[in-house]
């Protein structure tokens, strides 16, 4: 039963590592689209005067 126990505290910290992890992907995912929507704004807008 000690093994069991240790296998659920080892699994829910894996879980919570992993969780943590994707997080920050997406975060910098979410980021990194920001800048190429701006960036793919300003190529559609080259050469255009903005007034």
């Amino acid at each position: 039963t000690a093994y069991l126990a240790q296998l659920g505290q080892s699994t829910r910290k894996l879980q919570d590592d992993i969780n943590a992890f994707l997080t920050e992907r997406m975060d910098e995912d979410k980021k990194s689209a920001e800048v190429s929507e701006s960036e793919a704004k300003e190529e559609e807008n080259y050469g255009e005067e903005n007034v």
